[in-house]
């Protein structure tokens, strides 16, 4: 039981760790309109790769569920839990670590042991998410 207990808390705790860093990360402005620019382009890259990747994760986890419905229906709340918090991690992970990437790019300019402290919180978002 003490297991369980402590997943979930250490669970917690990397969440405010996320939060934390997420905020220092968003926190740096870019005043560069180049970089800016290039910055949208790759959102909007990203962007259309979460819609066409999750398209595809969206209908492994319905089938998947049914196939569950049929089996074990004991196990079809969790996995839907489970299915669902790795989704949001993956878009928590990959939208910080495109912020981070312009950003970071930025800081270099002006002083790399700054991009490097912002690399490794955008990072340590993507690796705790």
């Amino acid at each position: 039981m003490y297991l369980i207990y402590g997943s979930i808390a250490l669970g917690l705790l990397a969440m405010i760790i996320v939060i934390y860093l997420t905020l220092n990360v968003i926190r740096e402005n870019v005043d560069n309109i180049d970089m800016i620019n290039i910055a949208n382009y790759i959102k909007e890259a990203a962007n259309a790769f979460i819609k066409r990747h999750y398209s595809a994760i969206f209908a492994s986890i319905l089938i998947i569920t049914v196939l569950l419905m049929v089996f074990n229906v004991k196990l079809v709340l969790p996995f839907v839990i489970g299915a669902s918090s790795s989704i949001l991690a993956a878009y928590i992970g990959l939208r910080i670590a495109v912020e981070a990437n312009v950003r970071t790019a930025y800081l270099a300019i002006k002083s790399p042991i700054k991009a490097f402290k912002l690399a490794f919180s955008g990072g340590s978002v993507v690796g705790l998410s």
